[in-house]
């Protein structure tokens, strides 16, 4: 089966999807993870968009998946119109429907978008597919984050919904890792914040808990916390975690397992940037789920049933 991708930063999405499609192309507006995209993804064509709405001709493209920007619609975000330029993201998801009729279409966002994004959801739903709002945890899909996301689906047949896994904790996936050595990504602050007070700081904890203004008056970034060998992680969006039982920066390759990225898998660019690359993108095993759901919906070609939207919670499929 044959499948377009748009919008996919440095390619989580695609790295996931290629397990069950043949990813032709990603359509991308000019963005900083290009390299890396194109390091992993050598065989699919990288088309960087111009908002032209022109698309090559692939021919029968089954599938089309992308996780279009999504701070707009997050809770933080406080300055949310329709003239957002990263709108034209979402637009060109809907540009690629009209012209490849996939038989799936999929795009991931953040849980905000069911509320802030009502009118952008409308727009999806007036493309005459079967539309399904997916609630889900990416813990359940094997990837061993707290990572509540929703997958907008657009569907021509009824879904074939994957198996759900149980959740998988970091001490799952880092515990056979190197020591990654020394490190000189992290600001002077945040190195202080760890010198200072990481002996103070229990598995689970943020370092906000521990810090003491009196001894350093400079505040530690809210991203900074001690992961717990025996849970999942929280939100992958960059560095500042620290290893469950020893005094020092998680490395590269620690958070790769994290995301569920290859070990193999190359980020280029600057080294700071790398984490943030990671989280940014659907992580691979999410981005697998999901794609094995649409290959099985396509496989089994199911009549749609009721064509009204549903909203469906990864809870429901657990009780299952």
């Amino acid at each position: 089966m044959r499948a377009i991708s748009f919008c996919t930063y440095a390619g989580g999405f695609v790295e996931g999807a290629q397990w069950h499609f043949d990813v032709l192309a990603n359509y991308e507006p000019e963005h900083n993870y290009t390299e890396t995209f194109k390091a992993n993804h050598p065989l699919v064509e990288h088309i960087v968009f111009k908002d032209l709405w022109e698309f090559n001709d692939y021919g029968q493209i089954d599938y089309i998946f992308g996780n279009p920007p999504c701070a707009m619609f997050s809770v933080a975000n406080s300055n949310k119109k329709e003239n957002d330029p990263r709108f034209s993201h979402h637009y060109l998801g809907i540009h690629l429907i009209r012209h490849y009729q996939p038989k799936v279409f999929v795009s991931e966002s953040v849980m905000g978008i069911l509320k802030k994004g009502k009118w952008l959801l409308d727009k999806y739903q007036q493309e005459g597919y079967k539309m399904t709002l997916f609630k889900h945890n990416t813990k359940y899909l094997g990837v061993p984050q707290n990572r509540k996301r929703v997958f907008i689906i657009l569907s021509q047949y009824e879904l074939e919904w994957s198996t759900i896994s149980r959740p998988f904790t970091v001490g799952d996936v880092i515990k056979d890792v190197p020591h990654p050595g020394r490190q000189d990504i992290y600001s002077r602050t945040c190195q202080s914040h760890l010198d200072l007070f990481g002996d103070q700081l229990l598995p689970g904890q943020n370092m906000t808990k521990v810090w003491d203004k009196e001894i350093e008056p400079r505040h530690p970034s809210l991203g900074i916390y001690r992961m717990d060998f025996d849970k999942p992680s929280n939100v992958l969006m960059g560095y500042g975690k620290i290893h469950p039982t020893e005094n020092r920066w998680l490395g590269i390759n620690e958070l790769k397992r994290i995301g569920t990225y290859p070990d193999t898998y190359e980020f280029k660019g600057n080294p700071k940037t790398w984490a943030a690359q990671m989280g940014q993108a659907v992580q691979p095993a999410a981005g697998e789920w999901i794609s094995k759901m649409a290959h099985d919906t396509i496989q089994s070609a199911r009549p749609v049933i009721d064509t009204s939207m549903t909203v469906v919670d990864i809870n429901e499929l657990i009780l299952l």
